[in-house]
């Protein structure tokens, strides 16, 4: 064995350490120091269900271990005054004295505070005077104060404000206040993050409910915009073999004796026509494409009419009740199509009463403006009034509510309704720029409130005309109808008339007519639409060349496609398909007298 493995084999297997008093005082109190850590890291850990929660577990753990007194402050932003988050003292009868939470505090103000904030470094002062004044604990006893700032994330988002009895805080302490601040600043940076991220799923699961209930509105749109179109184009044709058949049969019954078996044939064929006639307007309605002829009108005069209409129809088991709070108020509709609407809806609330009840109808005056009740109405800010129809009835579920305007929706037997009740009345209103709002709780009834625009002035009328007693007459006419058949029974009623037909097939043919006849031309009668030249570019040609000539526009189609050639609007004569020889009449003399009380007007001029 050499001298050196002696000599370690002869060394002791463990040194002893002898440590001196004050060594293991400092050992025991980082010991302290360290499971009052961990206790804090478990209490944060428990408290952070929210932001708030976990301020309150921070104060109360750094004022219990470091002082008598604490309050937590925090800011959102930067530039952000400082928030009093929580509160916490040892005496809890102190709670009540000190009404500082929620309270701002600018830091500009507090010199030392502010260089926290800037520095991110704790300070620790002797006198409360040069802390944050605005906390007053002087009354509560509190001599001292020490500042620490609270780190969220890379920067300062706050402090906390350690207030103490005594005039000293240790060194030693401070290190524990900011070791606690530290794992306090870590839990509350994970909430932070945690709500917003919880925050940011809340929005995008709402973005998400609003884009598809969004691409639901949408796709019901082009639904029911591709369903109006074809409604529109078919309304042209159908209202065009309606004429026809409108037409023959009533000049076949003009023909007939009154006791002629042919009669009673001809008139249910009549009938029939003028259903379907009725039917086709209708669906041009509920895709919000009929025609309109819109009146400044009473709305309070309108639901007395309504009521009057409907008194005989309601059935002896419902009673009807009416209060009127529009006044004069007035809006500008078509009357006719909204006592249809009334109509509808009275005739809806009296079904819904199968054992009777009682039918409630209200006008008043609103404003809507903007929030979830403008988005719900689909309504533009402003002035409205309201018409409501409620039944005491069996109500409406959610589930039924979502489908109650759709075309051909309905709840009755099959062949006791055709669905588009509810749907025309929603085009009509629609086209009118309002709404139809529904409220429904099954069992306990349901109230249809209809918003329709207010309007100010009265609506101007064309220019009054006196018509003679009998509607024919011996002006000349030139009548321009792409469709051949429909044209032969136009000239025949308006040649039974007395008047003399010039025809036309399309535009340029009428264009030379108007150009080559020596003759005065005293009434265009034009379809709207036909190919290539529209009537309207038609009548402003003719009217160059024959400034007095009146005009008279006929046409089967949807009221949009009629606008869009800048009619529709109450200004012109106009004669909406299917033609019925009396309308025809009526037309053709009202816009003959009438171009003629311009020609004079004009003349006097």
């Amino acid at each position: 064995m050499s001298r050196s493995e002696a000599a370690y084999s002869r060394r002791p297997l463990y040194t002893p350490i002898v440590l001196e008093r004050a060594t293991e005082a400092t050992l025991l109190s980082v010991g302290d120091h360290v499971a009052s850590l961990s206790d804090a890291m478990e209490a944060f850990a428990r408290a952070s269900r929210t932001s708030a929660t976990l301020h309150d577990a921070t104060a109360q753990w750094v004022g219990r271990l470091m002082g008598d007194a604490c309050v937590v402050l925090t800011r959102a932003r930067p530039t952000d005054a400082l928030t009093v988050r929580s509160v916490w003292t040892r005496d809890p009868r102190h709670n009540a004295r000190i009404q500082v939470l929620g309270q701002r505090i600018e830091t500009d103000a507090y010199p030392i505070p502010q260089r926290v904030m800037a520095t991110g470094e704790p300070v620790s002062l002797q006198s409360l005077a040069d802390g944050l004044g605005t906390i007053a604990m002087t009354d509560l006893g509190m001599r001292s104060t020490l500042l620490l700032p609270l780190r969220i994330g890379d920067g300062v988002a706050g402090m906390i404000a350690v207030f103490r009895a005594s005039s000293s805080i240790e060194s030693f302490d401070l290190q524990r206040a900011v070791d606690l601040v530290h794992h306090a600043s870590l839990a509350i940076t994970n909430v932070h993050l945690r709500e917003i991220a919880e925050a940011e799923i809340d929005r995008s699961a709402r973005a998400n409910d609003d884009l598809q209930h969004v691409r639901s509105r949408l796709r019901q749109a082009l639904k029911m915009d591709a369903l109006g179109r074809l409604a529109g184009g078919i309304a042209h044709d159908f209202n065009n073999l309606l004429s026809i058949v409108l037409s023959h049969t009533t000049l076949l019954l003009w023909q007939l004796d009154e006791d002629s078996p042919l009669r009673q044939e001809l008139e249910s064929v009549k009938y029939a026509s003028e259903c379907a006639a009725e039917l086709t307007h209708q669906l041009l309605a509920f895709s919000g494409k009929q025609l309109l002829h819109p009146q400044s009108v009473q709305l309070d005069v309108l639901v007395r009419e309504a009521e009057r209409l409907a008194a005989g129809t309601l059935g002896s088991g419902v009673s009807l009740r009416v209060r009127q709070g529009c006044g004069g108020a007035r809006t500008k509709v078509d009357p006719n199509q909204l006592q249809q609407v009334l109509l509808n809806l009275l005739v809806n609330a009296r079904d819904a009463m199968p054992q009777g009840g009682e039918i409630a109808i209200e006008t008043r005056a609103t404003e809507v403006d903007g929030g979830p009740r403008l988005e719900h109405l689909g309504l533009i800010p402003g002035a409205y009034l309201v018409v409501s129809v409620s039944d005491t009835g069996t109500g409406i579920d959610a589930a039924t509510r979502e489908s109650i305007f759709e075309p051909f929706f309905t709840t009755k037997p099959p062949g006791h309704g055709t669905g588009l009740g509810l749907a025309t009345a929603l085009g009509i209103v629609r086209q009118s720029g309002g709404c139809i709002d529904v409220v429904s709780t099954p069992g306990r009834g349901s109230t249809f409130s209809v918003y329709l625009p207010r309007t100010m002035a009265a609506t101007a009328e064309l220019p009054r005309v006196d018509s003679p007693g009998l509607l024919g007459g011996d002006e000349t006419i030139l009548l321009v109808e792409d469709e051949p058949a429909l044209r032969d029974v136009v000239r025949t009623i308006l040649e039974a008339s007395g008047y003399l037909v010039l025809e036309a097939e399309d535009c340029e043919h009428a264009l030379r007519i108007a150009t080559e006849t020596k003759q005065q031309i005293h009434l265009l009668v034009t379809d709207l639409i036909m190919p290539r030249v529209g009537g309207r570019v038609l009548a402003a040609s003719v009217q160059k060349l024959r400034p007095d000539i009146g005009c008279l526009y006929i046409s089967g189609y949807a009221e949009d496609v009629i606008r869009a050639r800048g009619l529709g609007d109450g200004g012109v004569d106009f004669l909406r398909k299917p033609i019925t020889p009396d309308a025809l009449q009526r037309g053709v003399r009202e816009a003959l007298d009438r171009a003629a009380a311009n020609r004079r007007s004009r003349i006097a001029g």
